[in-house]
């Protein structure tokens, strides 16, 4: 119980809020017996994002030597965001381009 107060003393409120949103946004969709898809969770994406970056802030301030792993997260998150972009945006690829995606349709 000390470790809670102790967190909600030095994050704020605003932590808070941010988790409240998520579970608010993410938790009703998980008792829904029928198929979801991924729109269902796009509300959810800005609290995710702010909770990711509020752990790897924690993660800095606890250790100096950590800095490296906010350069990571960004590099391979953009190297997977420019990998599935054409999926994501629905935009046709060659064969070779396909089957480097996971052997999806290609066109």
């Amino acid at each position: 119980m000390q470790g809670a107060v102790l967190f909600w003393r030095k994050s704020g409120a605003g932590l808070f809020i941010v988790l409240t949103g998520l579970c608010a946004q993410y938790l009703p969709w998980t008792a829904v017996p029928r198929l979801t898809f991924v729109y269902h969770f796009y509300a959810s994406v800005p609290f995710v994002i702010y909770c990711i970056t509020c752990c790897i802030k924690w993660l800095e301030g606890r250790r100096d030597g950590l800095r490296w792993l906010t350069h990571a997260y960004v590099s391979v998150t953009a190297i997977l965001f420019t990998a599935f972009y054409p999926i994501l945006s629905g935009i046709p690829v060659s064969g070779e381009q396909g089957i480097y995606q996971g052997g999806a349709e290609v066109v």
